[in-house]
């Protein structure tokens, strides 16, 4: 997921290189009107170079909306991690924790390589 290419819907919003609460609503609207997920569907979000720290935790405001995305499509949720200084990190969606379960060991032996 790159925030430059998601445009806000409000013409006084200033559309940047940060993942905002609202790019995540455009997120839940759009997944919304695609219906039922089948079994084998997934959705893939990546954010790179999310910086945790005392004054903002970028990290943990990814999966913090993250959740919400979770909540609102009704979905299961991985996550997955890679540090080279600030995380590099994607969210998986799908409706299968079986699905979930198989990207989550191929996840394991890529990064364990």
């Amino acid at each position: 997921m790159d925030p430059m290419t998601f445009v806000s819907g409000d013409p006084d919003a200033n559309d940047d290189n940060n993942l905002r609460p609202s790019d995540v609503d455009l997120l839940i609207e759009f997944f919304s009107r695609l219906g039922n997920f089948g079994t084998r569907w997934v959705i893939s979000i990546f954010c790179f170079e999310l910086r945790r720290g005392p004054d903002v935790n970028r990290y943990q405001l990814f999966l913090n909306e993250m959740e919400r995305l979770r909540n609102a499509l009704g979905l299961e949720i991985g996550t997955y991690e890679v540090s080279y200084g600030n995380p590099h990190v994607a969210s998986v969606l799908s409706s299968s924790s079986e699905l979930l379960a198989k990207i989550r060991a191929q996840w394991q032996i890529l990064h364990n390589v």
